[in-house]
């Protein structure tokens, strides 16, 4: 079940609660393209994007920076515990998360 989903460029975003971050390809929004999932712990409640990297709100995993800069392979970029995070938004050089 995707819950979120962001698009950057030609590329799509979209958290699957229990199936973590997926990366798809849309240059051809006829024929979209699965790149990858990457794992996140716990569940993939929503996502956001600044520059290269996704920030995911990962239930009680709190939150999740992933590296972006190659979408087709996502690295782990960070963690930010927190009891329980199932919303994020960025403004400016600020992320919230509830």
């Amino acid at each position: 079940m995707a819950l979120e989903r962001r698009v950057d460029g030609t590329y799509a975003y979209v958290t699957d609660r229990d199936g973590g971050l997926h990366v798809i390809a849309i240059s051809q929004p006829t024929q979209p393209v699965q790149l990858t999932a990457h794992d996140i712990p716990s569940s993939a409640w929503r996502v956001t994007l600044v520059g290269h990297h996704a920030y995911v709100a990962a239930g009680d995993a709190g939150l999740r920076i992933v590296d972006t800069t190659d979408p087709a392979h996502p690295v782990a970029a960070g963690v930010y515990p927190l009891p329980y995070a199932r919303a994020v938004a960025a403004v400016g050089d600020y992320v919230y998360v509830d």
